[in-house]
């Protein structure tokens, strides 16, 4: 009697812990996707300007610095 009581219980412990786990998981799975989803949108945002400012800079500095080069050379 006792060992099928505590059988009961651990089955339904389990089915228990395995039904918050998956609710679990869903909810993390759902927050996951809309976390990705910005973080996606704000590092593609990101590495445009970064482009775009490296490609601005890169090609002012390049014409700032090649004259004062040449001229230490």
């Amino acid at each position: 009697m006792i060992i099928n009581v505590f059988k009961i219980m651990c089955f339904s412990s389990v089915t228990f812990s395995l039904y918050i786990l998956s609710n679990v998981l869903s909810a993390f799975r759902k927050a996951v996707c809309i976390c990705a989803s910005i973080h996606i949108r704000v590092l593609l945002h990101t590495l445009v300007g970064l482009v775009l400012v490296k490609g601005t800079r890169g090609t002012r500095s390049k014409r700032l610095t090649s004259p004062p080069q040449s001229h230490h050379k």
